[in-house]
């Protein structure tokens, strides 16, 4: 009896071993994924989105203008007083808003076509190990876009010399997809600004109207 209660101990304790070992290496593996392999690989997945959305959102951008034609004069409008003054600078919205429809499409399609593609992403970022990110087979991740674009206009107005101004024009596309890593999910969002037009402005301006808001 009692050599046979031994041998259940040592059975109960073996168990507990393993048990306990195993829960140990569950944790090590699950602090390396989370502080080493994790950052790698979704630092590696974001460089990838980032620099093929912004090509496509930028070629969104280029599709808008061919397709509308639109040149400065079409969107801002620049008045000027009796002496020469600017006076005001002039929105169109209505061919800025033609403008940002048209980019929202384009640019629409172009990260539908990102999000059923996907991304592929080296073996190597899954090591932990910078140097081999990059190295080795790659792995696809499949993206969803999340919500809808944002487009927006940037005006900037820069000194171009004696009693000259440039004016530039600006659309920002800002995006936010999420991409299913094997880890977790990732939200990115990312923003693309782009010059539309621009137009070097001759004449005083101390104070400039752009649709009611001053920009001095």
């Amino acid at each position: 009896m009692k050599i046979y209660r031994r041998t259940k101990t040592k059975k109960k304790n073996k168990i507990v071993t393993f048990v306990l070992l195993f829960f140990l290496l569950f944790v090590l593996f699950t602090v390396y994924i989370l502080c080493f392999v994790d950052p790698i690989v979704t630092k590696s997945v974001y460089a990838e989105i980032d620099a093929i959305a912004t090509t496509k959102v930028s070629d969104a951008i280029y599709d808008s203008l061919k397709k509308s034609g639109f040149k400065y004069d079409d969107l801002m409008s620049i008045n000027y007083s009796q002496d020469g003054k600017v006076t005001s600078i002039i929105t169109n919205s209505v061919n800025l808003n033609i403008l940002a429809r048209d980019v929202s499409t384009f640019a629409q399609n172009y990260v539908n076509e990102i999000a059923r593609d996907g991304v592929d992403i080296a073996i190597g970022s899954f090591s932990g190990f910078s140097f081999l990110a990059g190295r080795g087979i790659k792995i696809n991740f499949k993206l969803v876009p999340i919500g809808s674009l944002i487009t927006s206009f940037k005006s900037k107005f820069t000194s171009a010399g004696i009693n000259q101004t440039l004016h530039s024009l600006s659309i920002v596309v800002d995006v936010n997809i999420a991409v299913v890593l094997p880890f977790r999910s990732e939200n990115i969002k990312f923003s693309t600004d782009l010059l539309v037009c621009e137009n070097l402005i001759v004449g005083d301006i101390p104070e400039v109207y752009l649709d009611g808001n001053l920009i001095k």
